[in-house]
């Protein structure tokens, strides 16, 4: 294999740290709850969207796989990326009508999926990548999925302080949709899965370097 095979972690260490902010979502709790109308302790609405978010993510991760097999990385990250930039749309959309079953709906239901189907694709494509040290390759995937909560909540703090949580995931879910555009073209210098990944999620410059190196 090449060596350039030794800079494709790094790659699935950024996509993981996207999606990883889902478990910094404590730090939405506070706020959504002061922007919603008063719920019962049953229902109210950060713990129960966050409660179907996890339950999604394991759901979809564990029943996707043979799609994403099937389909590949470059389709998997697409939909991951629409699934979640959507879920977030919905969830800000929520707050600012003050209606939770669209906040439940976005957050957990589609940010879940979302979640759940980005998380198989970098994990899957690495231990193809390194089939002699896998499990060397799920934890540099697993790294970025834990570091995606560290830095989550550092950004979400910051971004509800300056335009409110509503904003703020309506803000997330634009710069989602942006990225996929912006690189939905680059599919083509892409030779494999993994450089498609990258740029998928935004990192074009990261995957035209791993391609230039095959």
């Amino acid at each position: 294999m090449s060596k350039s095979r030794w800079t494709i972690p790094l790659g699935a260490v950024l996509v993981h740290l996207g999606i990883g902010s889902v478990y910094a979502w404590s730090t939405l709790n506070r706020p959504i709850v002061a922007a919603l109308p008063p719920q019962p302790w049953w229902g109210s609405p950060p713990y129960t969207t966050f409660t179907a978010a996890l339950v999604l993510l394991g759901l979809s991760a564990a029943t996707m796989g043979p799609w994403v097999e099937r389909r590949g990385a470059r389709v998997a990250a697409k939909t991951s990326a629409r699934f979640f930039a959507s879920g977030l749309t919905l969830g800000g959309l929520g707050l600012l009508w003050q209606q939770p079953l669209l906040l439940f709906l976005g957050l957990g239901i589609l940010c879940g999926i979302g979640c759940g189907i980005g998380y198989i694709a970098p994990v899957s494509t690495l231990v193809k990548w390194f089939p002699e040290r896998r499990g060397m390759a799920t934890g540099f995937a697993i790294m970025g999925f834990g570091g995606g909560a560290f830095l989550g909540g550092y950004a979400n703090a910051f971004l509800i302080e300056q335009m409110g949580v509503a904003r703020a995931l309506l803000g997330a879910a634009l710069e989602a949709g942006a990225v996929m555009g912006q690189h939905a073209g680059d599919n083509r210098a892409a030779r494999s899965e993994v450089p498609a990944l990258a740029i998928e999620f935004g990192f074009s410059e990261l995957g035209h370097k791993i391609t230039k190196g095959l």
